[in-house]
């Protein structure tokens, strides 16, 4: 985009949001001093994880270079030392989430899914007279509580939002009347659910603890809620003064919510409900007496003593002291950093939810039902999917190479949140059973199945994400997924396959008529591939073994072509065609013998296209040199095929040896010909 076009974006952008963003003009000073990691590039993943300041970093690094911190199960200065810094430490949580002293105790543990298993081993289950209710749109985190909830017998059971607002609009839970009580015996059960979704950005009522406790609990029957905060507080103040109102735990991950320390989550539990809680495993410094040979063991009388197994990680809890004190000086307040970031995302939805086609098609589809303009509603992620202009989807791994190259940093997938994914791409269980059965797994790059997206794109904003930031993204999407006119339709004299030359991150270029159609070629390394035009999947060299015949002079005409293209300066922008990816036909019919791809990883899918014709060129070839290698070259790639049908491990063991005489044979012929 040009300088002035991102000028006039950004003034259009402060004028209406400027009262809100920047924290009063600081945020290109914050960034300029604290942020220097930043400067190479577009950070847009602050939900997988924001990143840390300088000063946290420094301040750190004199903090242990000043002082000897011990191991805090001793009484030695340099152990005393260390546990007065953790319990400070613990004491700036609790005040940072605006407790009442007393009423919450802090659990550090290694992260906020090692605190939600937490819960799930202390909850007081109660066999099946206990359930246990999640919402939908949980981390697969809170969903893998159901694992420890079935080993206890208890009732499970999945809810979306509208069930959950159903559930708690009853006055009591009909089951209970079939549940068999001893006279005093009360029964625990277990609502989680998230403060935000980790997919879709949007907000769920913090009420619902309250509304859940005031209608389900009784003197017999009680609901203990579990809210899952790890995305919730990135950019949202939470209080929990009134314990009345406020749920009974809280998970937390420190890394999301500063970018440092990573390793270090905590769980926030009610004093109140120390009695009732589990103990299960013991060890480490969390007993005050016991017997090795009988079953004796006195645990320590706080929750944090008793659940906080083993030696603690103190050093990143005192690094985490600082990371408070540097957000505290950076932005004053968490409420500033919602002011910033619902600014910056409700500009970025304003701006990607008009974008059109040439036909008018929407250029994406948004998985959210929430306000983007209300913070209360609507956190800092944009979660969706690019489309076509026939309304078809655009694969997330496309859009993930193609961020890479313009040094973007978002994240693509299914963000651990199997719910969300099945409720916004509408597929069923069984579709994703069988895609589960078919080889699809999570992380992978089967990004379509059935003409359903299995993931999608997010972009996620932080406290020192700039607006730059998102006009950057904002280019991105102009750039690379508006079709602005249909695509054209040619004519091809000859056409033995029907294929796509792809540039990665590059939009087409006017192709030579001399070449025609392919259908799989990965010569150009990480920079070039062809692919299937009619399925969009890429081929490798055994099922498209023509492409290996390509003389080298075409690979340098094609790429002579490409440099001088009106699009040639753009490419410049990117990495540059392989220097050994075309240097002779050997290397690949080398490659092609011992039966591996080429590319050197994994092949690119872009969406800049541009048919052209083959790069084999026909029998009137003016180069008698090419044509002798194309004559060769095919006799020898059949010999090999009819060998590997006739006699398949006899041809296993001899390809090699094959492969040399018949390159040998071909390379003298060559020689006494020139």
């Amino acid at each position: 985009m040009p300088p002035s076009k991102v000028q006039s974006e950004k003034q259009t952008f402060l004028k209406e949001y400027g009262d809100r963003y920047g924290y009063n003009g600081r945020i290109d000073r914050i960034r300029e001093e604290e942020y220097p990691q930043l400067k190479s590039g577009f950070y847009l993943d602050h939900a997988g994880t924001t990143t840390y300041p300088q000063s946290t970093l420094e301040n750190l690094k004199a903090d242990l270079t000043d002082n000897l911190y011990g191991n805090p199960h001793s009484k030695s200065p340099s152990s005393m030392l260390a546990t007065k810094k953790v319990e400070a430490v613990r004491n700036q949580i609790l005040n940072y989430f605006d407790c009442t002293p007393g009423d919450y105790q802090v659990v550090f543990t290694q992260n906020a899914t090692a605190a939600i298993k937490l819960v799930g081993e202390i909850f007081p289950w109660q066999g099946e007279r206990s359930w246990f209710k999640y919402l939908r749109e949980n981390h697969t985190s809170i969903v893998g509580l159901r694992a420890l909830a079935k080993e206890s017998g208890a009732d499970i059971s999945v809810l979306s939002e509208a069930e959950v607002e159903t559930f708690i609009g009853t006055h009591h839970d009909n089951r209970l009347s079939t549940v068999v009580q001893v006279d005093g015996e009360v029964i625990y059960n277990l609502f989680a659910y998230p403060g935000q979704c980790n997919f879709s950005g949007m907000k769920f009522p913090i009420n619902w603890a309250q509304r859940m406790k005031e209608k389900h609990s009784t003197e017999t029957s009680k609901v203990l809620v579990l809210l899952d905060a790890a995305s919730y507080v990135t950019s949202s103040q939470l209080s929990l003064r009134d314990t009345k109102s406020s749920p009974d735990f809280v998970n937390l991950s420190f890394y999301k919510l500063f970018g440092y320390p990573t390793g270090l989550g905590a769980l926030l539990v009610k004093t109140e409900l120390t009695p009732i809680l589990k103990k299960r495993y013991f060890g480490g410094g969390t007993i005050s007496g016991l017997l090795y040979d009988a079953d004796y063991a006195q645990f320590w009388p706080s929750l944090s003593e008793t659940y906080e197994d083993g030696t603690i990680n103190f050093l990143n809890i005192i690094a985490l002291s600082h990371a408070f004190a540097a957000f505290h000086k950076l932005y004053n307040s968490i409420n500033y950093v919602t002011m910033h970031t619902s600014a910056l995302i409700s500009y970025l939805y304003s701006q990607l939810s008009v974008m059109k086609h040439y036909n008018g098609a929407p250029i994406c589809e948004i998985f959210s039902s929430r306000d983007f303009r209300n913070p209360k509603m609507q956190g800092p992620i944009l979660n969706f999917n690019f489309k076509k202009p026939d309304g078809s989807w655009v694969g997330y791994a496309e859009v993930e190479k193609l961020a890479c190259s313009d040094n973007i940093h978002l994240r693509v997938g299914g963000f651990c949140n199997p719910g969300s994914v099945t409720k916004w791409f509408n597929i069923t269980q069984d579709e994703m059973m069988m895609a589960f059965e078919s080889g699809k797994v999570c992380g992978d790059d089967r990004d379509i199945i059935n003409k359903k997206p299995t993931g999608s794109i997010r972009v996620s904003l932080g406290a020192m994400t700039t607006i730059d930031d998102v006009l950057a993204f904002i280019n991105f999407a102009r750039e690379h997924f508006i079709e602005v006119t249909p695509p054209p339709v040619e004519k091809r004299k000859s056409a033995r396959a029907s294929g796509s030359f792809v540039r990665q991150s590059w939009k087409g270029f006017a192709a030579n008529p001399q070449f025609q159609v392919v259908q799989q070629m990965s010569m150009y390394g990480q920079d070039w591939v062809l692919i299937d035009a009619s399925s969009g999947t890429t081929l490798n060299q055994r099922r498209k073994s023509a492409f290996l015949l390509i003389p080298h002079k075409n690979f340098e005409s094609l790429k002579g072509q490409i440099e001088s293209s009106e699009k040639g300066q753009e490419m410049e922008k990117f990495s540059k065609l392989s220097s050994s990816s075309g240097s002779s036909n050997h290397g690949a019919l080398e490659q092609y013998a011992k039966g591996v791809t080429y590319s050197r990883k994994k092949t690119p899918m872009v969406t800049s296209k541009v048919s052209f014709e083959e790069a084999i060129p026909e029998h009137n070839t003016s180069s008698f040199i090419d044509s002798l290698v194309m004559f060769f070259s095919y006799i020898f790639l059949y010999i090999q095929k009819f060998a590997a049908m006739a006699a398949p491990k006899a041809f296993q063991t001899l390809k090699n040896n094959s492969f040399l005489v018949g390159l040998s044979f071909s390379l003298i012929f060559f020689y006494f010909v020139i």
